[in-house]
């Protein structure tokens, strides 16, 4: 039995195809960039105003060779200035960094120790290319009112840090504009001078005893188990009981005992007020795959929410949304994409001139596009900016490659359902060459992305990704679909095409009404270009665009340095 008779088997298949393709499009995640964090971590180190050979010495060294203890390490690359030191260490590209980097940390808790005391150890970070950090920002909001700046801290992280921190997809919370409270410890300068002390390492102990320690690992079968030794520290009575040695002495003191321990506001180095009062801003940081577009609702509902519960005078608004230059982009490819179909119909009926062909081409151009976004989703790849552009850049060779087979296959279609299975069987081997061939070349040109550097790669690969996926289902659409549309879907009694003395003939109007549609197209086909000029060029040229106004309301911002 041949392929193109099992009516059911490409019936079931395609019927597949449209439901986990809807259901896929309902469930991948929409966000405006992808996943761009390249398989990298980047350690600084800072020390007041050492001489570069010291900090490379000291520093610099220290952390080369703790790095290089990791695994899946590819490379590691380092620089030293006076004062800083960077550590950037390269990972291969399916290591699991987010692992690495608690296992980089442990490593870095370890070598705290024998670090000079003043070496103030930044958090460690990943590399976004250039590119795409400014599409890093998610939602911004600020929050000002007349209350203090330390008031109007607590406030943010009580009433909106915590309650959101448990969404789903959202990674983080940052405040800015108002620093938070710093430990302050006044020291008293004679008496150290006296008992011949040294305020740095006074603070370097205190430090060491307020942050959690590194205390080895333990494997429990397949899970690797990190040991962590809490902070000795909880309040400032506990700061000032802490015991401190006298050089050359058995003798100790108390902290208490040489300096004063209080929390006091920390110096800003740059202040922001809004309508003239005290302002700062919330910056809400999304998980890597996670939907932006959901997780955004999500996050503006719970934020009038708490709108609603604020102290009087007190202003939560939104300032920056980037999800809705992505809704922008979703409605506009959508509003093109009703445009390009309709643009397609009306050329394929024009030049093709067979009324089935259009409708068997757009088949072909759904059904593609279906299978590419499930695979995008089954892949972990989610729709944004760069995938949206490789399908859409796609779909110019899902058209031709329909385009080929439906030439190849159609002239000479037969009437019978057999005869045409017979004639499709001979037909589609010539086409199977050309579709192919054409369709593994334009894949081809995305093979060196493989090999080209980081930063290419990371903007490069979802494009090619999208792009590849949707012209490999093309290439499997055009030669299953094509035929099987033929077979069953076209009436086996209507001929290929029919002459103007048939049609004066024997009523065949009344037996096949759309003939009168193509025996006119032929004789206004210049009424049917003006036609498809005016379906085209008017709904891009004759409309305006809206005018956007100004709001309302004006709001006074300055920032004092």
């Amino acid at each position: 039995m041949s392929f193109f008779q099992r009516r059911y088997l490409i019936s079931l298949f395609y019927l597949m195809v449209a439901t986990i393709g809807v259901v896929s499009w309902m469930n991948i995640p929409m966000e405006l960039a992808p996943d761009a964090q390249l398989p990298s971590l980047t350690v600084t180190h800072s020390w007041g105003s050492t001489s570069p050979e010291v900090m490379e010495q000291e520093v610099t060294r220290k952390v080369e060779q703790a790095a290089s203890r990791l695994r899946d390490v590819e490379s590691i690359n380092s620089t030293t200035r006076e004062g800083f030191s960077s550590v950037t260490v390269r990972f291969r590209r399916e290591a699991p960094v987010d692992f690495r980097s608690i296992e980089l940390q442990e490593a870095l808790y370890t070598i705290g120790e024998i670090l000079p005391p003043t070496v103030i150890q930044r958090p460690i970070s990943r590399a976004v290319p250039r590119e795409l950090q400014a599409m890093q920002t998610f939602l911004v909001y600020s929050l000002h009112g007349d209350m203090p700046r330390r008031n109007l801290l607590e406030l943010a992280q009580q009433r909106i840090r915590l309650p959101l921190m448990g969404i789903d997809g959202l990674a983080g919370i940052q405040l800015d504009g108002v620093r938070e409270p710093a430990l302050t410890i006044v020291f008293d300068t004679p008496q150290l001078e006296l008992l011949g002390l040294r305020p740095s390492e006074i603070m370097s102990q205190v430090n060491r005893s307020l942050n959690w320690h590194s205390a080895g690992f333990t494997e429990q079968s397949s899970q690797r188990l990190s040991l962590l030794v809490p902070p000795q520290f909880i309040t400032v009575q506990d700061i000032e009981q802490k015991r401190i040695s006298l050089p050359g002495s058995q003798r100790q003191i108390t902290l208490g005992d040489i300096a004063r321990v209080e929390i006091r506001d920390y110096p800003d180095n740059q202040r922001r007020r809004i309508n003239g009062n005290p302002a700062l801003t919330i910056q809400f940081d999304k998980e890597p795959g996670a939907d932006a577009l959901s997780l955004a609702e999500s996050i503006m509902q719970r934020v009038a929410q708490i709108q609603s519960e604020l102290p009087p005078g007190i202003t939560l608004r939104l300032e920056l949304d980037n999800t809705e230059r992505l809704r922008e982009q979703l409605g506009e490819l959508q509003t093109q994409s009703l445009y390009s179909l309709l643009a397609v119909f009306l050329v394929l009926l024009l030049f093709i001139r067979r009324f089935r062909a259009p409708f068997i081409i757009l088949g072909s151009i759904v059904f593609s596009i279906l299978i590419s976004i499930s695979l995008l989703l089954l892949t972990g790849l989610s729709i944004n900016l760069l995938t949206l552009a490789g399908l859409t850049v796609a779909i110019g060779m899902i058209i031709d490659n329909a385009v080929v087979v439906f030439e190849i296959v159609n002239p000479g279609l037969p009437e019978g359902r057999d005869a045409r299975i017979q004639h499709l069987r001979k037909q589609i081997r010539r086409a199977i060459v050309p579709v192919i061939g054409s369709t593994l070349t334009t894949i081809g040109i995305f093979i060196p992305l493989i090999f080209a550097m980081e930063t290419n790669r990371a903007l490069l690969v979802p494009l090619g990704t999208a792009l590849s996926f949707t012209l490999l289902a093309s290439v499997l659409v055009s030669l299953t679909w094509i035929p099987y549309a033929l077979i069953w879907l076209l009436p086996a009694g209507v001929k290929e095409r029919v002459t103007y003395k048939e049609i004066r003939k024997g009523g065949l109007f009344r037996k096949i009404n759309l003939l009168r549609l193509f025996y006119w197209r032929r004789r206004l086909r210049w009424v049917l270009v003006a036609g498809v000029v005016a379906a085209i060029g008017v709904p891009l040229f004759a409309i305006p665009e809206p005018i956007e106004r100004p709001g309302a309301e004006d709001v006074a911002e300055t920032t004092l340095q």
